[in-house]
């Protein structure tokens, strides 16, 4: 195992790495090339998003991208530490020599929703993995963010929802079910979906 630190800035402490990750088909290789910066680099320097985006034209959201895929499948493990006074500390993260064991997702992912305590909005989003997504979104959010919904579908399903709820789009993926129950529009949507494509 290969293990690497992340302070709260987003800097990465790493290690060495086995060669063989890269014969992994299911990682693309953008996400290999992330994997391999952070893992050859000198032990003991510290990496942080923007740092990396020095080394590519890639930006912020396709450098979490990547390191989202990693955690999908088990290459990138991801804690999010607390403070002993309860505060938000700093995220740790571990890269392995083989992938961890992770739940099998379907071939075409997942569709997602999570809750925002804070605004009430709700995220739809897609996934391979609804347990590191969640948790990456919950690093550094204000509030508590709970997952309320999930289903089979991955883009097609998610691209879906957001045709069908785009009247209550606040931005990007969050959306505004004000006077109505998210749960039951979702599922209401992604059966009306369903029944559709087959």
């Amino acid at each position: 195992m290969s293990e690497t630190n992340q302070d709260p800035e987003g800097g990465v402490e790493v290690t060495e790495f086995s060669p063989e990750f890269f014969a992994d088909g299911r990682i693309s290789l953008k996400a290999k090339g992330v994997f391999g910066l952070l893992a050859t680099h000198p032990a003991g320097d510290v990496l942080s998003l923007d740092t990396l985006r020095r080394y590519s034209k890639e930006g912020r959201d396709a450098l979490r991208g990547a390191l989202d895929e990693l955690e999908a499948h088990g290459y990138l493990e991801r804690a999010q530490q607390r403070n002993a006074n309860g505060t938000t500390g700093q995220v740790t993260y571990r890269l392995a020599h083989e992938p961890a064991a992770v739940t099998e997702a379907p071939s075409t992912g997942w569709a997602y929703a999570v809750r925002d305590s804070l605004s009430g909005l709700v995220k739809i989003g897609c996934t391979t993995n609804v347990e590191a997504r969640l948790r990456t979104l919950r690093t550094g959010a204000p509030g508590d963010l709970e997952l309320i919904w999930q289903a089979v579908g991955g883009r097609a399903l998610e691209a879906h929802l957001h045709e069908v709820f785009r009247h209550q789009r606040v931005r990007g993926e969050w959306f505004e079910f004000a006077g109505t129950e998210p749960v039951a529009a979702l599922t209401l949507a992604a059966a009306n979906w369903g029944e559709a494509a087959r």
